[in-house]
Parts: structure tokens; sequence; C-alpha cells
């Protein structure tokens, strides 16, 4: 909560889009710009900031509330003006509002594109993210004036224009009840959700004992049907985990075929809920199959195991895993490729990258370096398929790419050398992905004699009890 002591001074600072808070939010950095007439903002804070605390309560033009407020924690121009901020994101609204207008961006509006004087907040209390664009609304500080005994509202106020501490304090204080309210009523529906929730598949408590929540697991699948496989579904499958690595668990199963043939099929897919211990993936043999036949990698993975990451696997799924080599295809590797350039790969380490406080920096934060690391090994196994090889799921100890991908995971690399890595390894798949072939029709007929079999033999059984 803001404090009301006498060094402290009270700003109303306005944001002319949602997009130049959001942008504030996650860089810890805000600009002011000159005015075509003095007072500039500039001067005004740098001879506010040095003589006590500031605090910028902000509003988004057009939103009709209050958004948050921060701590003002350099002077403008702090900040260098190369920073990878958009400006169109953070420009300053010089607002001189007249009495009929409720703070709305319109001719009275004077946005400057000169030059910029940033400098760093730290927020005290914003309600984006985790509220969206809602705010504090104008109707809850209609009574507020920016000085008592004044008739000028607070919530006409100009941007950079400061209101009186009794003021300032008594708007943060609404503000932080207002977020507390909303905080509240949002625990309050998440209770409900997990009161209406149906009940968890598979819990511990603690799962300290990583064999007796293995083998509670298969127990509890094989009462629904077969266990074929259950292996390790994470960086325990390709040794590539940390003393703080989860375990995260796979399973295949197949359900008896008359419960196939009913009028209840069997769930295809089950996983574990957010509020569970437990991190676990269970798949019926059908979806499995499906997945494998799309070229999913993490199911086409589980063909290629090293033995230290399967918990139990049958006899009947050895016989399956001799027909691997059948789906190291196309649409497995443009798969591959998918994550490792998409949205949660390359895509969005630039888009870390470049909110970065200083994007120029070659030294990757640790959010960095998880995702290099993550995309890293995605592009080494879609470089196998491209090149034919044997996909290498388990990385030994002391071959380079397991040496290579704990470094990045480490921050042992600087953000070059692991971009550098990641235009290698695709330079090297561009090559050759226009000669990779396609998964050819007779593999899917492999694939569903096997699959057949194993329910025939299951109506067999079923029959004969």
């Amino acid at each position: 909560m803001a404090s009301g002591g006498e060094n402290t001074r009270y700003f109303i600072t306005k944001s002319v889009n949602f997009e130049g808070l959001k942008t504030c939010t996650k860089t810890g950095i805000w600009a002011c710009s000159d005015r075509t007439q003095p007072p500039q903002p500039k001067d005004v804070l740098t001879s506010a900031y040095h003589q006590g605390n500031i605090i910028l309560i902000f509003s988004v033009n057009n939103q009709h509330g209050w958004h948050g407020y921060a701590k003002m924690t350099s002077p403008p121009g702090s900040v260098d003006n190369q920073e990878n901020i958009a400006e169109n994101l953070t420009r300053e609204c010089d607002l001189t509002v007249p009495e009929t207008s409720n703070t709305k961006c319109s001719s009275n509006v004077h946005v400057q594109l000169t030059k910029w004087h940033r400098f760093t907040v730290k927020w005290i209390t914003v309600f984006f993210p985790t509220f969206g664009e809602q705010c504090l609304p104008f109707s809850k500080t209609a009574h507020l004036q920016t000085d008592p005994g004044v008739d000028s509202p607070v919530n006409k106020a100009r941007n950079i224009q400061e209101i009186s501490q009794n003021t300032g304090v008594e708007l943060c204080t609404l503000i932080d009840n207002h977020m507390k309210t909303l905080t509240e009523k949002q625990a309050k529906k998440a209770e409900l959700v997990l009161a209406k929730a149906p009940p968890a598949f598979y819990d511990v408590d603690k799962p300290e004992n990583i064999e007796a929540v293995w083998e509670g697991l298969v127990k509890k699948v094989s009462h629904m049907g077969e266990v074929l496989l259950a292996c390790a579904f994470g960086s325990q499958r390709y040794n590539l985990h940390t003393e703080d690595s989860d375990m995260d668990m796979f399973v295949v199963y197949a359900a008896p075929a008359v419960t196939v043939l009913g009028f209840n099929p069997p769930q295809q897919t089950i996983k574990n809920k957010e509020t569970e211990n437990s991190d676990y993936t269970i798949h019926e043999v059908h979806h499995y199959l499906e997945l494998i036949l799309n070229g999913d990698p993490r199911c086409i993975e589980t063909l290629f195991l090293h033995p230290s990451a399967i918990y139990y696997c049958s006899d009947r799924w050895r016989d399956f895993c001799k027909l691997k080599n059948n789906f190291l295809k196309k649409n497995c590797m443009e798969k591959y490729l998918r994550d490792a350039c998409g949205a949660k790969g390359t895509r969005y380490i630039e888009k870390v990258k470049s909110q970065n406080v200083d994007p120029s920096s070659d030294i990757a934060t640790p959010k960095l370096c998880k995702m290099f690391y993550i995309v890293t090994r995605l592009l080494q196994n879609a470089r196998e398929v491209a090149f034919g090889e044997e996909l290498q799921v388990y990385r030994h100890d002391n071959s380079p790419n397991h040496k290579l991908l704990m470094a990045t995971r480490r921050g042992e690399k600087t953000y070059s050398e692991m971009q550098a890595e990641v235009d290698r390894l695709l330079g090297e798949i561009e090559e050759k992905r226009p000669f990779v072939e396609e998964r050819d029709s007779n593999t899917q007929e492999l694939v569903e004699k096997w699959l057949l079999n194993l329910r025939y033999e299951s109506l067999k059984q079923d029959l004969d009890k």
C-alpha cells in the first residue's frame, strides 16, 4: 500500500492505450515526452524525485478507471533511449481535459513523438495481468478532488498532474481495496470450480518414494485394462534431469475389447489436474496409435526409449516397437519443427528477448536458457529424422548433445552461442527437409493389424470366461 509519509507525492499518469500499460508492467519502464509549453513533465518529475518518494497512479484512456499505482525508482532520462520498447505502446498523452470530458483521448490530446525520457518504476498494485483490463471504475472515485476544497475532479486530472497527498492516499487505498475484492471473488470462484470437479484419477500426498508412486499408478490403470507401457515423460526420458526435476509419468493401456465395443467406451486420455502432486498422462492404445501415425514426437519417442526410462513394458508393446523406424517420417520431423519454432519456441524466445531491460546484452536470463534448452533438444531430434538417423531420445552423459544441452540449461552459454546452435541445426534441417520421406499407407495397415490382433485376443479372453 502507498505510504502517506511527508516526503511522498502523488501524480496521475495517463496511458494512451492498454498496450502501453502492459508493456510497463512487464519491463518496469515508463516514459514521458516534452510538451509544447512548460512546465515539462521531465522537469516536474525530476524535481519531485529528488525531494522524496513519488507514486504514479495509472489510468488508461477510454477505460474509465484506475489500473494501479507504482513507485518511481529513477528520474526521467535514466534509462537509455535505445531500449527496445515500442514507442507506440508507451506514448504519453499530454492531456488538457475540459470540464465536460471524461479523460477521453480526442482533439484535446497532444501526443509528442519527440524525445522520450524513460525511467524505471516498481509496481505496488496493478490489476494486470491477473485481472486483465479490469480497473477501479471512475464511478468509485467521483467524489475525489485533485485538491481538497477545489472543484477539480481527480477523474479529469491531466497526465503528470500532481494531486494532494490526502487524495493520493485515498485513491491508492481504493485501488488496494478493489484488488482485494477481485482477489476474494476469484478465490471463491476457484473454490466452486474445485468443489464441482470430479475426483482426481490418481493423487498422492507427498510423492517421496517414486517407486511406490509408479507402482500405485500402474495398479490403478490396470483396473481399466492391460497396461502396455509405463515410462518417463519429461527430462528423465532424455537423461537431462536435475535434482529439482519433477517425475512426469506416461502410461499406455489397452481397454478390454468388450468395453471398446460397448455403450461406455473408455476414456482416451487422462491427465493429472494442476492441484495434484503427481504429473501423469495416460492414453488408451487406440488414441496412442493415432498420435503415432500423425507423427506425434512424444509418442514416437516411446519406441526408442533407454531401459532406464521404462518402469514397465509388456511383450505386446515390445512387439509393436519392431515397427518404430516406420514412423520417423516427414510428419514427425515437421511436428518437431513446429514445437521448436512455434509460439512456445523460437518465437517466444524472440518475444522474451525483446522485453528484456537490456536487449543488447549477450547474457541470457534463466528463462531464456530454459527455452533454448528445450528448442535445441527438439531440433536435435528433428535433425536426426531429417538425416534418416536413429532417434536418440536418451542422451548419454558423455555425448556432445548431452553436454551441450546441460550447459545450456545451467546458463553456461551466452545468448549468441545458443542462438548460433539453433541456427546451425535449422540450417542443416532445411537442407534435408525436401527429401524426407512421407509415411506410406503400408505403415497404417501394419499398425491396424497389430491393434486388431490385440483387440481380438482381448475379446477372445472375455468370451471364454
